[in-house]
């Protein structure tokens, strides 16, 4: 989708693919929120084989799902281009909880525990850099940079705590959402590691 009072412009070809000169009579224009720009006028021919290059603008003013179609005139016929988008209101990412703690666990054992990236906003949220947390923390789902959480929805990751030696550790997890691509968000990570418990042989 995209923000509401923002625009977006995709190109559209033309091409002529018969063998004789083709002849453009006034186009049918879509209504707002789309125009068109760069069409050939009423009379404007192409020569076979040869192409033109459009471009349609969606400029949207209100929320909502918006249809139109473009229709391109001329005696080599007619061709309908449909056309369909969605404007809504910004993305919002919103990460809970935002710190982690595993408490204390024996080395050489594994916990795991989740928090969840939510899209509160009214367009799609895109992940533009993620970087996984380090040992003995990892990453346990993908979040790959470039993952997209569209409006309304949320996805749940999940991080791992392994330690191989005793100790108190820290790290994070830290992503930056599209609705603030200058701000990195962090979730905090602490555990510690005790020693492994010792099983005595019986005697007696």
């Amino acid at each position: 989708g995209v923000v509401t009072g923002t625009t977006k412009q995709l190109s559209l070809s033309i091409q002529n693919t018969g063998n004789q000169t083709l002849t453009f009579s006034a186009p049918t224009l879509p209504a707002a929120p789309y125009s068109v720009s760069g069409l050939p006028a009423s009379g404007a021919t192409l020569a076979a084989g040869a192409s033109v290059t459009a471009t349609v603008t969606f400029a949207p003013r209100a929320a909502g799902m918006f249809s139109a179609s473009l229709v391109i005139n001329s005696n080599g016929g007619n061709a309908t281009i449909a056309l369909t988008g969605t404007a809504g209101s910004p993305p919002v990412m919103v990460i809970s909880p935002t710190s982690l703690d595993f408490g204390t666990i024996p080395v050489g054992s594994t916990k795991s525990l989740s928090f969840t990236i939510s899209n509160t906003g009214g367009t799609d949220l895109s992940i533009p850099i993620t970087k996984n947390p380090a040992a003995p923390f990892a990453a346990a789902t993908v979040l790959s940079e470039g993952d997209s959480i569209p409006a309304g929805q949320s996805r749940t990751e999940t991080v791992t705590f392994s330690p191989t030696a005793t100790g108190t550790f820290t790290g994070a997890w830290e992503i930056t959402g599209s609705d603030d691509p200058t701000n990195r968000k962090s979730v905090t990570l602490t555990g510690t590691a005790s020693a492994a418990a010792t099983v005595l042989p019986r005697t007696g």
